[in-house]
Formats: C-alpha cells, sequence, structure tokens
C-alpha cells in the first residue's frame, strides 16, 4: 500500500494506523506520520509476561535532520492546541510492505525509515536509509516509557525517574520503581550523548474521541547523532534497536542481535514470505494481494504463552489479550487454511489444558493470575475447533492423545451441570447464566449493574452449538450422544414462526432479529431443519446484512445504536445493539452457500465477501477492523486488527467462495 499527496495531510494521516508484532504479544504500532495519536501507540510495547503484561518502553524517536544553518523536523506530535513538530509536510510517501517505511525529502536528500521487530524478542529495529546527505547531520532523539500500556503518565504524580548507564553507542535505562523493566537503546554508526529532559502533555486524540484520559508524559534520556560525511554514509544505512524487558533477557538479546544488526531485517522479511508460501492453494488459482495480506496479519496473533510452554492466539490489536471463545473461532482461518497445522496443535493444546470442569477459559489474566471462566460458548467452540482441525489433517492420533478427553469432559459437565448455571434441561437444550451474568458473545456491561444485552436462558447459537458438538463426538468416538431431542426441541421452540426466523433466546423469550441465529445453518452440522434454513439466511440477509459484515440488531427495532462512538457508557450500549462485526460474514457465506449450492451460488456469495476485503486497510493496514458503524458509511471503529475479523475472511474465502484449488472445498 503506498501513500503519499493528500492521503499524508493531517486530518487524513492519522486515520491510517499501521502494526507490526512479535510473536510474544508485543508489537510496535502508530500513523502512517508517526503521529501517536492512542495511548497504546508505541515503537516498542513490550511483553514482559508473552502475550501478557504488556509495557510501553519506546513511545517514538524524534528525528531532526541539520543541513547548513538549517534544522528540519521529521517527526509529528499534537500537544495542546498545536501540532508541533509538523514533520509529515517532509514527509513524500509511506508504504506498507510487509513493514512501515517512511520516506521524506528535503531538498535532494531521501531519508527514508523502516520499522521492523525481531520475531520472538522484544526487540524494535529502526532502519534509516540515507540518499544524497551529504554535508547533514542527523539527530535522533528517544521518547521512552516505563508504563503499563493502558494507562497514562503524569510525571508530577511519579515518585520514580530513569537511572542509565551510557556508552559511545548505547545506553541502558531503567526506571527507580519496583520490578521495572529496562530499555537498551543503541545504534550501529551513531553515537550516542546523554542530555535528559521530560517530555510532557502529549496529546491522544484517539483517547479524546474515546472519552478517555487522553494525555501522556514522556523521558527523552539524550540523543543519537550522525554526521553523514564522517560516516560515509551518503548512501546507505544506519539502525537504532530498542530492546526491552527483564535485565537479564534484554542483555542477553543485546548480545545476540547488535552484533549482526544488520542482518536482522532480511531475516523477519524471510520469514514473512515463507508464510505466505503455506497457503493451501493451487498455484494456478489467482489469489487477490490483500488476501495475502491477510495471511501476514494471521500472523500477528499467534503468540508463545509462557505460562502454558505453548501458543495462543491475541484477539486483537492494540489492547486485547488472548481469549478462549475469539480464539477458537479464529483457530480455522489462522492456522488451517493458511497451512499452520502444528501451530493448531499447540494453540488446542493451551486451551485443553486449561479447560475446568468442562469449561474453556473465556480469557487469561493479563497479570498471570486466575483465569476467567465465565463464557458458555468458548467450549463449545473448541469442539468445533478439534473437528475443523480434523478435516484438514486427519490427524486423529493427535486427538486422540491430547484433545479427546477434554471434548468427552465438556460434553458430560454440560450435561449434568457447571459453573455459571450452565446445564442441559429435560428438552435436552443448553441453559446458561442468569440476568446479571452474560455468557455469549454479547457480553457488553456498563460498571456493576448495566447489562446491556442479558441472553440467560437458552440462547440460540449455544444450541446450534451443542447440537454441532454432540454430533463432532458422534463421529470422532462412533458413540450415540441422541443427537434427534436436541435437533426436535430446537426446532419446536426457537422457530418464530411470525418472522420465519429464529428466536434468539428461548425461556425468557426474545425475538430480537440477531445475527446468533445464522450458527443454526453455518456450522458444519447445521440444527435447522432444511426447510426453514433459506428462511433464516433470508432474514439474515434483509435486516443484517451490510458490506462489511453482519450488524448485532435489525435497524427496524427501537433500541438499534447506528454509531459506535463517543464515551465509554455510549460505546458500551452500543457494541451489541447495531454495531457491525465484520468476523459474522464468515458464518453468512457459510450459510448462504450452503442454500444456494450451485456455482451461482458461490459466485454471489464472493460478492458479499469483495467490499470487507477491499476494505483491508481502511484503518489498520494489511489487517481487518473489529467494528464497523450499523449505518452508512460503515466506518471502521475498535481494534484495528481482530483475529476473529481476519480469520473469518481467510476462512470462508478459501472454503466458500476462492479459487477451485483451496483445500476444506
Amino acid at each position: 500500500m503506498l501513500f503519499t499527496g493528500p492521503d499524508l495531510v493531517y486530518d487524513r494521516a492519522k486515520e491510517k494506523e499501521w502494526i507490526v508484532t512479535n510473536g510474544i504479544g508485543g508489537y510496535s504500532s502508530s500513523t502512517i506520520i508517526g503521529a501517536n495519536t492512542r495511548k497504546y501507540h508505541g515503537l516498542l510495547v513490550a511483553s514482559l509476561m508473552p502475550p501478557v503484561r504488556r509495557m510501553l518502553i519506546l513511545s517514538k524517536v524524534e528525528e531532526v535532520v541539520r543541513i547548513g544553518d538549517k534544522t528540519y523536523a521529521l517527526s509529528t506530535n499534537r500537544y495542546p492546541g498545536v501540532i508541533h513538530p509538523e514533520g509529515y509536510r517532509f514527509q513524500e510517501r509511506f508504504v506498507w510492505d510487509m513493514f512501515p517505511v517512511f520516506i521524506y525529502k528535503i531538498g535532494d536528500m531521501i531519508f527514508k525509515k523502516t520499522v521492523f521487530m525481531v520475531h520472538g524478542s522484544n526487540t524494535t529495529v529502526i532502519q534509516y536509509e540515507i540518499e544524497n546527505g551529504r554535508g547533514a547531520t542527523v539527530s535522533i532523539r528517544p521518547f521512552i516509557n516505563a508504563r503499563d500500556f493502558h494507562h497514562n503518565l503524569n510525571s508530577n504524580l511519579i515518585d520514580w525517574r530513569f537511572e542509565e548507564s551510557a556508552g559511545e553507542k548505547k545506553t541502558l535505562l531503567k526506571a527507580t520503581y519496583f520490578n521495572s523493566p529496562v530499555l537498551i537503546l543503541a545504534s550501529d554508526l551513531a553515537g550516542y550523548r546523554g542530555d535528559g529532559f521530560w517530555v510532557h502533555d502529549m496529546v491522544y486524540e484517539k483517547e479524546q474521541e474515546r472519552g478517555l484520559e487522553d494525555r501522556d508524559d514522556h523521558y527523552s534520556p539524550g540523543e543519537f547523532l550522525l554526521d553523514i560525511d564522517k560516516a560515509r554514509l551518503d548512501r546507505g544505512r544506519f539502525n537504532i534497536i530498542a530492546i526491552g524487558g527483564d535485565e537479564k533477557t534484554a542483555r542477553s538479546d543485546f548480545e545476540q542481535f547488535y552484533p549482526r544488526i544488520d542482518t536482522l531485517f532480511e531475516r523477519e522479511a524471510a520469514r514473512k514470505t515463507g508464510l505466505i508460501g503455506k497457503m493451501k492453494i493451487n498455484a494456478a488459482s489467482p489469489v487477490p494481494g490483500r488476501i495475502t495480506d491477510l495471511v501476514l496479519a494471521a500472523d500477528s496473533f499467534i503468540v508463545s504463552r509462557w505460562s502454558t510452554g505453548s501458543k495462543s492466539i491475541i484477539a486483537g490489536y492494540p489492547w486485547f489479550s488472548d481469549w478462549g471463545r475469539d480464539a477458537m473461532i479464529s483457530l480455522p482461518g489462522l492456522t488451517l487454511v493458511t497451512g499452520r497445522y502444528d501451530d493448531a496443535r499447540l494453540i488446542l493444546k493451551t486451551f485443553a489444558k486449561s479447560c475446568m470442569n468442562g469449561l474453556v477459559p473465556n480469557r487469561f489474566s493479563d497479570y498471570g493470575g486466575r483465569s476467567d471462566y465465565n463464557t458458555v460458548d468458548a467450549s463449545l467452540w473448541f469442539v468445533n475447533a478439534v473437528y475443523k482441525f480434523l478435516e484438514y489433517t486427519d490427524d486423529h492420533a493427535f486427538v486422540k492423545r491430547y484433545l479427546l478427553n477434554v471434548m468427552e469432559e465438556i460434553v458430560e459437565y454440560y450435561r449434568n451441570g457447571t459453573g455459571y448455571n450452565i446445564f442441559m434441561d429435560d428438552d435436552c437444550l443448553i441453559h446458561a447464566g442468569t440476568r446479571d451474568i452474560q455468557l455469549t458473545w454479547m457480553d457488553a456491561k456498563v460498571g456493576d449493574d448495566l447489562v446491556v444485552t442479558p441472553r440467560n436462558g437458552k440462547a440460540v447459537e449455544i444450541n446450534a452449538l451443542w447440537y454441532n458438538a454432540l454430533k463432532i463426538m458422534e463421529q470422532v468416538t462412533e458413540g450415540d450422544y441422541d443427537t434427534e431431542t436436541t435437533r426436535k426441541s430446537f426446532n419446536e421452540k426457537f422457530w418464530n414462526k411470525k418472522e420465519r426466523c429464529l428466536y434468539d433466546v428461548i425461556e425468557e423469550t426474545d425475538a430480537s432479529i440477531r445475527p446468533n441465529q445464522i450458527f443454526a445453518v453455518s456450522l458444519p452440522f447445521p440444527v435447522l431443519d432444511k426447510r426453514k434454513q433459506r428462511a433464516v439466511v433470508t432474514k439474515v440477509q434483509d435486516e443484517l446484512l451490510t458490506p462489511f459484515g453482519l450488524r448485532s440488531l435489525s435497524p427496524s427495532d427501537p433500541r438499534y445504536r447506528g454509531r459506535y462512538e463517543g464515551g465509554v457508557y455510549s460505546r458500551d450500549t452500543a457494541y451489541h445493539q447495531g454495531t457491525v462485526w465484520a468476523w459474522l460474514i464468515g458464518p453468512f457465506i457459510s450459510a448462504y452457500v450452503r442454500i444456494h449450492r450451485s456455482r451461482n451460488g458461490r459466485r454471489n456469495a464472493r460478492k458479499f465477501l469483495d467490499p470487507l476485503i477491499e476494505s483491508v486497510g481502511d484503518a489498520g493496514l494489511g489487517t481487518i477492523s473489529e467494528i464497523f458503524d450499523g449505518d452508512p458509511p460503515h466506518r471502521p471503529r475498535g481494534c484495528i486488527s481482530q483475529a476473529w475479523s481476519v480469520a473469518e475472511v481467510l476462512r470462508c474465502y478459501f472454503e466458500d467462495v476462492g479459487c477451485e484449488g483451496c483445500v476444506g472445498v
């Protein structure tokens, strides 16, 4: 993706964000002009307990070029009432091609900056290339921090400072509070000079929009200086490396990476290129470039989890951690259609080991404490993910050895009852929750009391998943799981004759037109009678389908909210009341193709997917946002890069509407 001219005007450029990740939960992220508009932006957000306990360590670097008596500041920041400096005015281009590349032009001089991370390490490298730089000197001043990435820093209120140990081309910095991370900064060519001061009141415009604290302070310890003539760098490159974490690990990584800093970019570029080659497609079948972008985006969500010694899936960037429901929904698209079967095995083992009383964790703790198990669907999605794994790999030996006992445990606990009032009723349908406990994916809650979508009782997608799980267990074990009673009860009790679709919840009957009913058609074993499937798909298409996914509530409902914006209350009360969820395009297309089995059916379904594929890069470059407004023009909202959004586009592209050589079709 190339951005030039008007795209680099501040008001437009601040809406385009990029992110690169390191495979352990850390990341580097900002806008295409380098202006940090979120508290979550930073060149090095390190994961100190992979993939969580994430901390902002290096916020950004400020480049200043001096030629004769003229000075050119290339950075861009927002402070109260002013943009300073306005480095975007010197920016000629921004290129997104696996990595962010900033290109500035000062007279005849071309100044190019590329940012990437070392996979498996809390290490960011900023690579500079300069052309026609004779007579110029360059100053690079880091802005550092040592805070949790969810928080802001007011230097007037803290009682700690940074201690520094500096050398000729490097420095080690550490905040004086207990157990703080260290930051090692070094250059292969530029010399370092300590000269510290605080930078106050950087303004984060996205946090303003979200009704959150929008001011932040940073510390600048000194600067790296390079005389291009003395360095003989008229046409060449140099690097700044930033390594964070506990001191022992940071020093070890520094000793490993600094001596071969020039090779790190090529190594990471080769790793990413290799991921594209794993896609399970027919080489003769054309694949859109944005689909290959999504294969690279898929890589960003697959992370190591130190607490289990295995792998997991980050739900979304920049702020989510790894959640059971999101991971299991995302697993087929992120790991199976991309040919990453070993990663799929490790992820399934992570959640299998953490299953307790038939419940897969809803989320792991951000700080290493007890996991949360308040979910009714994560376990059922786990069973579905195992089935998809078998479809792609036929690895029954692995499933029998590591996963089958957990699958059996899930079914038994759901039958006999487990936590959070989850149990199978006499009609063989699953009941879950109470009015103040939300267990489905529609779980928005404001404060301690306001439950936005109370779906306690028997929810439609939970029972579609339950039937699916029973059918899967019959196939895997060749046993009898009495699926017919569940199917009969479902069809009798969930059918809304008046609307010719499915109730969202029964017991306390909820006739809201929501997307959850699509799973009764889309899952591998649809529970809904065939004669009713077309009616459900038609209802969802007519009332919920948008170019970017499915609305979470019909616009005909008086509770419908068409825009996701404003403060916490405004956003949380709109989250599942009309907001479009991109990931739901996957189950919709799978259901549509199921009832339109002709080639034309696939072709028409492709038309539903194309706008979302074309939207790749509308907010987060090379990826897909979490949500979109329910009302046109359906602006992207929420996380700039969401695992299940990316995963479900990849899955349904390759399985349902994509090239004829795709596996799984």
